[in-house]
């Protein structure tokens, strides 16, 4: 059985009354509106309580709406309006979160286009690898003596000859279990970062933050921190840099960790300290590319080897059969070609820190 329509009386039907507020909005419109309340309460409050009873009297597809009575009307619009601040809420968190996550941790994100591989998989690797070389502003800054280093063969120009016969005595393969990592905390945080997961695998506790302050700041890497740990990642000093090895490698031996900066070194060394389960501090640029290296002088006089997009990881395996090499970039490990692992680690010379000591056990 039909229902019958209201009456056009005071409260009014869709054609007359409701119409009469807004007469450019044709019928047809209000009633397709009368079934999509969410819009229809932002026209709700140009006319406020009286617009709003009329919408609930509009008629739809299935029939007439019921008047609801002035209270519940009034708890419908609060609810209404409820239910919008919390979508706006929502929205503005994710927002922030988003934009956290892309501004403040790019660097975190350093690895997004590389497989990540389990640390429990013994084959998993990388079938091919690209180093590409990376956008870099010019090597020039007013005021200040920078040149490009010459190096034909990163991965050997800055290899420091052996003085004495090493026997090597490493397996294979060897893939070291237990280290667990995090994502950096700032943008140019790296190594302090992998510095206190190197630590955590050595049974010592340290904050990143704790870390991070307790560096000595320098306009030189080689002696200290440079610039802003917020500061934006891929430039070259005197503008915010990071920090390499030898501070980093100080700091630790005062946690009691017995810590060693080094240059130089081989993949040769690398596979037999790794097979010892003593996982290395490694410093590359950006995601195991080449950059090009610039001799900078700072305010002291001092040169020092920089590069944008400078990295620290931590390697933590390697497969001879497979040619391959392990590390770990905030919390998540990767495979990637020793050969392509040595161009992007020779730029700043082989740099790395070692564990120079027994492990207790």
């Amino acid at each position: 059985m039909g229902v019958a329509p209201l009456a056009n009386t005071a409260r009014g039907c869709i054609d007359c009354n409701v119409a009469a507020p807004f007469p450019f909005i044709k019928r047809s419109t209000l009633i397709l509106l009368s079934q999509v309340r969410f819009p229809i309460l932002i026209l709700a409050f140009f006319e406020k309580d009286v617009f709003f009873k009329k919408i609930f009297l509009t008629p739809s597809v299935f029939g007439y709406h019921r008047h609801i009575g002035k209270e519940n009307m009034r708890a419908t619009k609060y609810l209404y309006l409820a239910g919008i601040f919390s979508i706006i809420a929502i929205f503005l968190v994710v927002l922030v979160l988003q934009t956290s996550q892309s501004s403040g941790l790019r660097q975190a994100q350093v690895f997004a286009g590389m497989p990540e591989v389990d640390q429990n998989s013994q084959q998993a690797t990388i079938d091919s690898m690209v180093a590409t070389m990376l956008a870099t502003t010019s090597p020039t800054t007013a005021g200040l003596s920078i040149e490009v280093v010459e190096q034909a063969n990163p991965e050997q120009s800055t290899l420091e000859p052996q003085t004495t016969q090493v026997v090597y005595t490493y397996p294979d393969s060897f893939h070291i279990r237990g280290l667990i990592g995090h994502t950096q905390a700032y943008s140019l945080s790296c190594e302090a970062a992998t510095a206190v997961d190197w630590a955590r695998y050595f049974d010592v506790d340290i904050l990143e933050y704790d870390f991070q302050v307790a560096l000595p700041h320098s306009d030189n890497p080689d002696y200290g921190f440079v610039g802003d740990v917020n500061s934006q990642w891929g430039q070259i000093p005197p503008n915010a840099y990071g920090v390499h090895s030898g501070p980093v490698a100080d700091l630790l031996v005062q946690y009691g960790l017995p810590a060693k900066s080094v240059k130089g070194y081989t993949i040769d060394d690398v596979r037999q300290m790794l097979s010892e389960s003593k996982p290395i501090i490694a410093w590359v640029i950006g995601r195991m590319v080449w950059s090009v290296p610039v001799n900078y002088v700072d305010s002291e006089g001092r040169t020092a080897v920089v590069a944008p997009y400078e990295h620290a990881v931590i390697l933590t395996g390697y497969d001879v059969s497979a040619d391959t090499i392990r590390f770990m970039s905030n919390g998540k490990f990767y495979d990637v070609p020793a050969d392509t692992f040595l161009t992007s680690w020779g730029v700043l010379g082989n740099m790395a820190v070692i564990y120079d000591g027994e492990i207790p056990q």
